[in-house]
């Protein structure tokens, strides 16, 4: 995979010890020998929270929430991508604070990406791990959940070889890369509409919509007429969430959304 106009330089993957199954201590090593039809040659999974994805200067904090924000007036919220526990404790916060209200939460990350033990990761290539892959750019929401159901299969697949572990990456405060395994199963890894399948099985009040929108782009019209007619669908006393990789289009696309409440 390539993508076209990132810096070619390479950033220091630390070296992890080498455990004694004899797994590859490098990441280095690990995406080389990558097969999946996702996690492919050369690929990542990377952390999707890193020290700059959060915004402190907002007056309201959510653990697992990145970002969390309410339009005040409205029962509109915004909130980075989050954790499992995360999207529990926005729940929390938005329906108990008004009343056990239902929830229509609109997800509107483009890019793949896959929970391991309840944390977001999303897929990078091992030359440019802080930079999006161009090559999701106005993917529509049946082709990224089938990506996403796609590195599931891949990610198990390869812990086989690994004795049930797969190698990630993670960003420290000062922006460095540093790998480490993760034991994983089946139910350790789910994609977002597994994540919020099981939710609503809980008996939590809440329903999914994925709708993807290009990162630091504006939304499409067509955007706009999913999420109005999503909208128009739902409960009537419904609170709207709406989450995106760092709440970049919250703002515009929330207060859009206003309108067809």
């Amino acid at each position: 995979m390539g993508a076209l106009g990132y810096s070619s330089s390479k950033p220091t993957l630390p070296k992890i010890i080498e455990s004694a199954d004899g797994r590859p201590h490098e990441m280095d090593v690990v995406a080389a020998m990558r097969n999946g039809e996702v996690l492919g040659r050369q690929t990542v999974l990377k952390s999707d929270h890193c020290p700059g994805c959060h915004n402190l200067n907002l007056p309201e904090r959510v653990d697992g929430a990145p970002n969390f924000r309410e339009i005040p007036g409205f029962s509109v919220y915004g909130v980075a991508n989050p954790t499992v526990d995360g999207i529990r404790a926005v729940i929390q916060r938005v329906s108990t604070s008004k009343g056990n209200r239902p929830i229509l939460w609109h997800n509107m990350r483009e890019e793949p990406v896959i929970y391991i033990h309840g944390k977001p990761f999303v897929l990078r290539e091992v030359e440019r791990p802080y930079k999006n892959m161009l090559e999701y750019t106005g993917i529509g929401r049946d082709r990224v959940e089938r990506m996403e159901a796609r590195l599931k299969e891949d990610i198990l697949r390869e812990a086989e070889r690994y004795d049930g572990a797969i190698m990630v990456i993670h960003e420290t405060d000062n922006g460095e890369i540093f790998d480490a395994w993760e034991n994983v199963n089946n139910e350790a890894v789910l994609t977002p509409l597994e994540v919020y399948k099981c939710l609503d099985s809980e008996g939590l009040p809440i329903k999914y919509a994925r709708v993807p929108i290009t990162d630091g782009k504006a939304p499409k019209s067509s955007d706009f007429d999913t999420v109005a007619f999503n909208v128009a669908a739902a409960c009537k006393d419904a609170a709207l969430v709406f989450n995106c990789q760092v709440l970049q289009l919250i703002s515009l696309l929330g207060k859009n959304s206003i309108l067809v409440i």
